[in-house]
């Protein structure tokens, strides 16, 4: 009897470790598809923020409060023509906060399918 509730107990590790890692590579994959597809969107935001630094410099702006560029404003500018990715318009803007003695830019969009954390609460 002994011999058969070890090997009960063996097989049933077995299963459990096959299943532990049958749900670690499914979520590994789900995680790296998830990056894959974001992946345009983070271009875009990165393209946003490179403009509104251009925008900033261009108009010697900066007067040490916060500023909010929006897509709007690059685009009066000719800095972009629009925030489309797919076919699909989105919008966006930009913080511009002073920190000690550099500036931090922060570019928030939001599209059909995707919006930057945060996007809503500025």
């Amino acid at each position: 009897m002994k011999s058969s509730s070890i090997t009960k107990m063996h097989t049933l590790s077995i299963m459990w470790g096959l299943l532990l890692i049958i749900i670690i590579v499914g979520l590994t994959g789900i995680g790296f598809v998830y990056k894959e597809k974001s992946k345009v969107y983070k271009e875009l935001e990165n393209t946003l923020k490179e403009k509104a630094l251009n925008y900033v410099e261009k108009n010697a702006m900066y007067n040490g409060s916060d500023l909010k560029i929006t897509e709007d404003d690059l685009i009066k500018e000719n800095m972009i023509e629009s925030l489309k990715i797919n076919d699909s318009e989105c919008q966006g803007y930009v913080l511009v906060k002073k920190i000690r003695e550099h500036f931090e830019y922060e570019p928030y969009i939001k599209c059909e399918k995707y919006t930057t954390k945060g996007y809503d609460k500025n």
